[in-house]
């Protein structure tokens, strides 16, 4: 395995790289240079521009100081983007493992959470709401959808925990006083159905609107289970949102958002290496693993505009995900092995309030959050024929105080300060039993019951940024991350559930640079980093701790690792009928210090390279408006999307690691000259490329090798009304 650079070579690397991109693109992107803009102008936005709230508040995309992406609802709509796993290849850095399609683990720069029952380390976000566990969160396919942004890197000051990786912010659309909607159609191979419709408008004109968006997807599965004959891994959810505005008096505007979901999908089946014909489209496991899980929300965001430079607003929110049950079959034999059924509730409530300052050369971001989940979770397993059950009861508690403030030293100088202060406690319980195979409990295996733990964090960031001109920004910057610690859930004994696990820490650094031509032919952004994490959570098994051995997996704090690279993306637009956007994204990950239980050589993984962390991940998407003479335009699209090889774990098993992958989309599109029909063909996964993405369970002992594939090629043909 090639030696990676001492950490402080990282640095000089990145920035010499960084500082001659600098010198050969400031010329370029600064031919419209303004000596003399306005002090405050960080948000002046021209035609076209695009808008994210990364920081809190509304800014352009170009003059964000910060490492961000956003794909805005046309492209959304454009490339059929429906679950968090379809925004791969579209923004550099981001890799979106597993063959799940109702629940993602993200992972930015190489760090990412794998279990979805624990925090992740990539926030996500709908509508500034936090959402704290996986469980359904891939499903945000509403017609109202205006963007998603996409923060790489840590973002403790302004979002708190668990964002030591990123965040993603999905962003609907509030309704006008402009009556306006769409209905969407689509069918294609293995029985796809995806039907959306969209309604916004005025109720009281200049005081209350109103929208209603839904979609209802489904689609047969694509792997057969010759042990029940019934064709799996297929689909089924609905989705729907209502929004009411109110506007009774100027600068006052209330925003209520009820949204519910409904899925009664397929989990993902284990697909065996060692029995049978290995085929990746075949499975023989005894499990019916339709899941039924229901989903609501309700947010409510209130502002007020106290002057031309105060703005107050309250963000209230209450989510409840339940599953009833959720089966899983993960040895793929007509055995029962490797399997469970779980049923769980999580019910979250959030509040927090911002003060947004705008004094001149002066701007802040002033909040307060407040945090409450309750999560009750019970799972049935099955291992080598032997059944147990764990019952776990978990209480989170979380507030926190922030506040971030940007100066304008000069009229092209900027320096960010920003904290932010965290505690979080949380009271867990868990019950274990053993079982028959019916279920039925016979005995109590363990129980520990009122368990405590507190934990606090301090996250600040500095950062200083130069506008070289309207058009071309660069900055550099500090930030302090952390993910939650707590207790093992579904802990195996009593021993291992007891153990809290500290809060995982990153300091990171990062530069770049961002801006476009005087013309906007041309626009991009460049990014290098360098992340120091303490306290890294991992899974291992059997490890000693304060020096007592503890039987089983346990995720503890392992130890310290550094990852460390270079991500850019960019847009060509050389003429109206031509759309060009790359992003590449190069990365080096290593375990500086990794606990060792056992001592032996082939359990220290200090030195291994961090689980989904590929050296490199690039995507392409291209759009031409054919020339032709009829009336509207037809367009194609044809997107690329590469990831190069990565482990599964943190052992660095080539027996479980995952191959370069390369996929190609492929759409034509018809609009009316009215624009109001669209009708494409679009085919996904073209050349009907099979991959093993994971999860890959490889535990010889007890006679599993199962892995998870990439799904087969799909063709849809839909039509778009819009009014």
């Amino acid at each position: 395995m090639p030696q990676l650079l001492p950490a402080r070579s990282h640095r000089l690397l990145v920035s010499a790289g960084l500082a001659a991109f600098l010198a050969n693109a400031v010329p370029a992107f600064a031919l419209d240079r303004d000596p003399d803009p306005a002090p405050g102008d960080q948000t002046v936005r021209q035609e076209g521009e695009i808008v994210v709230t990364a920081e809190r508040r509304e800014t352009s995309l170009l003059k964000t100081p910060l490492a961000v992406s956003a794909v805005t609802s046309d492209a959304l709509q454009r490339d059929r983007v429906e679950t968090l796993a379809d925004l791969s290849g579209k923004v550099p850095g981001v890799t979106l493992p597993n063959s799940y399609a109702n629940m993602q683990s993200v992972y930015i720069r190489g760090i990412g959470t794998a279990d979805p029952g624990v925090p992740a380390a990539v926030g996500i976000y709908v509508d500034d709401v936090y959402i704290p566990r996986t469980f359904g969160n891939a499903l945000f396919d509403l017609p109202d959808v205006e963007r998603v942004e996409i923060l790489r890197g840590p973002q403790g000051t302004l979002y708190g925990q668990n964002t030591s990786g990123g965040a993603i912010k999905i962003v609907s659309r509030d309704p006008g006083d402009t009556l306006t909607g769409f209905g969407f159609l689509e069918v294609g191979s293995y029985r796809t159905l995806r039907t959306q419709a969209y309604l916004a408008g005025p109720i009281v004109e200049g005081l209350l609107s109103a929208s209603v968006a839904y979609t209802h997807r489904q689609r047969d599965g694509y792997t057969w289970n010759a042990n029940t004959d019934r064709w799996v891994d297929s689909l089924n959810t609905d989705q729907a949102r209502v929004k009411f505005k109110l506007t009774p008096a100027a600068g006052f505007e209330a925003v209520l958002a009820f949204d519910a979901s409904f899925d009664d999908s397929d989990n993902a089946l284990g697909v065996p290496l060692h029995y049978g014909t290995p085929d990746p489209r075949r499975t023989w496991a005894n499990t019916d693993t339709r899941l039924n899980r229901d989903g609501r929300g309700v947010t409510l965001h209130l502002t007020q505009v106290l002057s031309p430079e105060l703005t107050v607003k309250s963000i209230t929110g209450y989510r409840k995900v339940k599953d009833h049950p959720s089966p899983w079959d993960w040895d793929g034999t007509p055995a029962d092995i490797f399997g469970w059924s779980q049923d769980l509730e999580s019910k979250q409530f959030s509040q927090e309030l911002q003060l947004l300052g705008d004094h001149g050369p002066l701007t802040y971001t002033l909040g307060a959050v407040y945090q409450h989940e309750d999560f009750d979770f019970d799972r049935f397993s099955w291992r080598t024929a032997t059944y147990s059950e764990i019952e776990s009861h978990i209480k989170v508690e979380s507030w926190g105080i922030y506040g971030q403030l940007n100066y304008n030293l000069t009229r092209a100088l900027r320096v960010t300060a920003g904290l932010r202060y965290g505690k979080e406690t949380q009271r867990f319980s868990n019950l274990s039993y053993r079982n028959d195979a019916s279920g039925m409990r016979t005995g109590v295996i363990y129980a520990v019951e009122d368990l405590k733990d507190t934990q606090d964090s301090l996250t600040p960031k500095v950062a200083i940024d130069y506008s070289f001109s309207s058009n071309l920004l660069a900055y550099a910057s500090f930030t302090k991350g952390s993910k939650s610690g707590g207790f093992n859930r579904a802990a195996g004994t009593a021993q291992i559930a007891s153990i809290p696990v500290a809060q995982e820490q990153v300091n990171a650094y990062e530069i770049g640079l961002k801006g476009r031509t005087a013309d906007n032919l041309l626009r991009g952004s460049l990014a290098g980093f360098y992340n120091d994490f303490k306290n890294y959570q991992a899974g291992i098994t059997n490890p000693t701790i304060n020096g007592v051995l503890i039987n089983g997996q346990v995720v503890v704090n392992a130890g310290a690792a550094h990852t460390y690279g270079v991500e850019a993306e960019a847009t060509l637009a050389p003429a109206d009928i031509v759309r060009w956007s790359v992003s590449a994204a190069w990365l080096r990950s290593k375990f500086d210090a990794f606990a060792n239980p056992t001592g032996a050589a082939a359990s220290d993984y200090t030195g291994n390279e961090l689980p989904f962390s590929p050296h490199w991940t690039l995507g392409s998407d291209l759009d031409l408006t054919l020339p032709v003479h009829v009336p509207g335009e037809i367009a194609i699209n044809a997107s690329v999307n590469y990831k190069g090889a990565t482990f599964l774990d943190s052992a660095n098993l080539q027996a479980t690691k995952l191959n370069p992958q390369t996929y190609v989309d492929l759409g034509v599109t018809y609009t009316t000259e009215d624009k109001r029909w669209i009708f494409q063909v679009l085919a996904r996964n073209l050349f009907d490329k099979t991959y093993l993405v994971g999860p890959h369970f490889l535990t010889p002992s007890i006679g599993i090798d199962v892995a998870g594939y990439s799904q087969p090629r799909i063709v849809t043909a839909s039509a778009r009304l819009a009014f």
